[in-house]
């Protein structure tokens, strides 16, 4: 008899998935891997992720996921990432995913969530973190 191991959840679905749990003020549909071409105008607040290679074994998996967070002003885009940071860094927790619930055992903050350069002259805000997540199947 051969052991059936389930596929791992996909790594930004895990973190976009923990978003739309927790966080009311974005849409699901302004949680993306990519940013869209028509641009964010009236998708604000709006987050992508984009994940980094990472491991994985027969238990689990461990990567690395680049998250941003755009808002219309400074202290909306810095207060929503870090508020996401800091829900991310009260592990462990579990997170409904590709129809599945994955158990979150750690987070690291590789690169703390911080402001970065977005569109020259435009008022939309970027701020990003860098992190390291732990799952379980």
């Amino acid at each position: 008899m051969v052991n059936e191991v389930k596929s791992l959840p996909d790594p930004l679905d895990v973190v976009l998935d923990f978003i739309g749990e927790r966080f009311a003020d974005f849409d699901p549909n302004d949680l993306s891997t990519e940013t869209p071409d028509d641009g964010l105008a009236g998708r604000l607040p709006f987050a992508t992720a984009y994940a980094l290679p990472g491991e994985a074994d027969r238990f689990g998996a461990r990567w690395t996921v680049d998250l941003s967070v755009f808002d219309s002003t400074y202290r909306g885009a810095r207060d929503k990432a870090r508020a996401i940071e800091n829900e991310l860094l009260g592990y462990p927790f579990r997170v409904s995913s590709g129809g599945r619930s994955v158990l979150v055992d750690m987070v690291e903050a590789a690169s703390p969530t911080v402001e970065v350069p977005w569109v020259a002259d435009s008022p939309i805000r970027r701020f990003q973190g860098t992190y390291t997540i732990s799952i379980r199947r």
